[in-house]
């Protein structure tokens, strides 16, 4: 195993994140190949309290390359942002944009109160989520507070993201 730098593709070292990638160096007769798999990983510098010399990884997989977002020059996982909205017991649910405002990149987060939160507290819970997605990514989010009921409930996969940006033209 190997882990690569998410952006120059060089060997990162331990306590950095990086994607896992496998070379097979087993079979005589198999060319070497190298296998992504689009897992991203933080190498763990702290020795295995059982002796064991193999590689690995501190809180193992921490997101996917191909849900990876750069935004604003930041990598972004809807997976961090869900952690993040999960932690406030007064959203029920909630639905991740990535859009352009005038031509920056900018996150919108929707979040669909329980029914109980009173209107006066919508305008603190935005703020808080608002405040706790900021800690979390390095980037300034956008928060709303929908009606309770808007957004869609999902009995499989959730699809809570949605990536509408436009390529800009020059």
């Amino acid at each position: 195993p190997e882990i690569l730098s998410l952006e120059t593709g060089q060997p990162v070292g331990p306590g950095e994140r990086g994607e896992l990638v496998f070379t097979s160096l087993y079979r005589k007769a198999m060319p070497m190949l190298r296998y992504r798999t689009k897992d991203v990983v933080e190498v763990s510098s702290e020795p295995c309290p059982c002796d064991r010399t193999l590689i690995s990884f501190k809180g193992g997989v921490v997101g996917r390359t191909d849900d990876m977002k750069k935004i604003r020059g930041v990598i972004v996982y809807p997976t961090r942002i869900e952690e993040v909205a999960r932690t406030f017991s007064d959203v029920d649910e909630f639905f991740i944009t990535i859009r352009r405002v005038d031509g920056m990149d900018d996150i919108l987060v929707q979040l669909d109160p329980v029914p109980s939160l009173t209107r006066e507290a919508w305008d603190g819970l935005a703020k808080s989520a608002s405040d706790a997605l900021r800690l979390a990514l390095g980037i300034r989010v956008t928060t709303e507070v929908v009606e309770p009921g808007t957004l869609p409930r999902w009995d499989h996969k959730a699809k809570r993201f949605k990536d509408i940006r436009t390529e800009v033209p020059f």
